[in-house]
């Protein structure tokens, strides 16, 4: 199990991250200008953030999971 675990982390959940973490801040960039520019963040600027890095998190992971566990049962299912 330590080994599938370490697989899910390199193949799915860091790559994740990244994506997120440039997809996110393109977004925030993109639509709180004002509040980089103004270095004042409101707390539903601060939300909206939150979101732009949580969406991109969620949606990638979720597709390179299910795209990791076809590879696994295609894996399984040849190994029979």
């Amino acid at each position: 199990m330590s080994h599938q675990s370490d697989e899910l982390k390199r193949k799915v959940l860091i790559p994740s991250f990244k994506l997120a973490l440039v997809v996110g801040t393109l977004l925030s960039l993109i639509n709180q200008t004002h509040c980089f520019i103004d270095w004042d963040f409101p707390v539903q600027a601060l939300s909206r953030i939150g979101l732009n890095y949580t969406v991109p998190l969620c949606v990638s992971s979720y597709a390179r999971y299910s795209t990791w566990k076809d590879h696994q049962r295609e894996l399984l299912a040849l190994g029979s």
